[in-house]
């Protein structure tokens, strides 16, 4: 009997020690993550300010990936949703990031076997070779004395009769130099092809940032491009501290797409964002007919620090669209849920943004903090966000 009694309290060790996780080695589980989630920037000659391409590099800097895996600081992909994970960042995995936690505090094992080979160091579209390559005309270099700022490409774009464009891609001269672009589609200007500025709101068809992955529409979806002149690129230019081109292709995408996506804009009213380390601003749009939500596209400066976007339907329920809290203007980009959202006509959507507008902000470009008009203009904040929709 005493021994029956044994094995039966014996039973939970023995199922707790087979269910306890195989050794954790860099070859075998950490490389095949760092690989697909970091060095698409941390490589070089990428954007990141170190590389992560061996398990040397790794191993000096674990804790460091480690606890930039859990906050959700790297990848860039803090913004949360009540429909999942958006799609335009390579996400860490839950399970991922408890394997490189586990490495980094039990020993930091490399393994047997061979490194993987790096990655070519040769400029790739993403997506293939592209359809049309376009350029902009004027050529553009930063100043090792300048400081970070946005500037607006025109680009005059080849006639087309009939295309439909699918998808985007953009390749920078130098990576560590382009950190962001916003891209519209517009008709004839008479306007400069470059210098600073902004682009209208509705006129937004996405956003692309190193690392992230290429402006797609999703199925049956596209922009048909009979009238549009131009591609109009606004650019955020982060300076190296040395003479570098500030040059960049873009290439186009054509297929098939019977439904155009258009723009819905929420913006914060004008008006101006005083010295204060907690200024709150407010924005609503009530939706006049039934769409189907692609994405978002947020537009702030280095003075936002919070941003929340609900749906509040015509029932009553609401719906977290977007939470972020820990804004940064390097990583601006084109939020696209894993499906559409289908919101009904009546729906209100509301903004609210947080400022700091304060010597306390690390990553304000004001030195000493002043009164920011909210608008338009180069210099101001914009304080939108563009909702790309499918209406019906």
């Amino acid at each position: 009997m005493m021994r029956l009694i044994w094995l039966v309290l014996a039973l939970p060790v023995l199922l707790a020690e087979s269910n306890e996780p195989e050794e954790v080695t860099y070859l075998s589980d950490i490389e095949p993550i760092i690989r697909a989630k970091c060095t698409p920037c941390h490589s070089p000659g990428g954007p990141a300010p170190f590389s992560l391409l061996s398990y040397q590099d790794v191993q000096k800097r674990a804790n460091q990936v480690a606890l930039a895996l859990i906050d959700r600081t790297m990848p860039p992909n803090r913004a949360t949703s009540e429909r999942g994970t958006f799609t335009y960042i390579p996400a860490t995995s839950p399970e991922d990031i408890v394997k490189i936690q586990k490495w980094s505090t039990e020993g930091q094992v490399r393994g047997t076997g061979d490194e993987l080979p790096a990655p070519e160091q040769q400029r790739r579209w993403r997506l293939g070779e592209p359809n049309v390559i376009v350029k902009p005309h004027d050529s553009y270099e930063t100043r090792a004395e300048d400081r970070p700022h946005w500037r607006v490409y025109r680009v005059r774009l080849p006639h087309f009769e009939s295309k439909t464009l699918r998808a985007i891609d953009i390749i920078p001269d130098v990576p560590s130099v382009i950190r962001h672009v916003q891209v519209a589609l517009s008709g004839p200007s008479d306007g400069p092809t470059a210098g600073p500025g902004s682009i209208p709101i509705h006129s937004l068809i996405g956003a692309w940032s190193y690392g992230y992955h290429a402006i797609a529409f999703p199925e049956n979806a596209g922009l048909e491009l009979h009238g549009i002149d131009e591609l109009v690129l606004h650019v955020f230019v982060q300076p190296s501290g040395r003479r570098e081109s500030a040059g960049l292709e873009v290439g186009l995408y054509f297929g098939e797409g019977q439904i155009e996506p258009q723009i819905i804009p929420l913006r914060i009213p004008e008006g101006h964002i005083p010295p204060s380390p907690a200024y709150m601003a407010t924005s609503r749009v009530t939706i006049p007919v039934d769409i189907e939500l692609l994405a978002l596209i947020p537009d702030f400066r280095d003075l936002a620090t919070e941003i929340t976007i609900l749906a509040i339907k015509p029932n009553g329920s609401t719906m977290r669209l977007f939470h972020l809290d820990g804004w940064s203007t390097f990583w601006i980009g084109a939020y696209r849920y894993p499906s559409p959202i289908h919101l009904p006509a009546g729906t209100t959507i509301t903004l609210d943004a947080r400022y700091n507008n304060s010597t306390h902000n690390v990553q304000s470009l004001n030195r000493v903090p002043t009164r920011v008009p909210i608008g338009t203009a180069a210099g101001e904040e914009p304080g939108s966000v563009a909702l790309q929709v499918l209406a019906y």
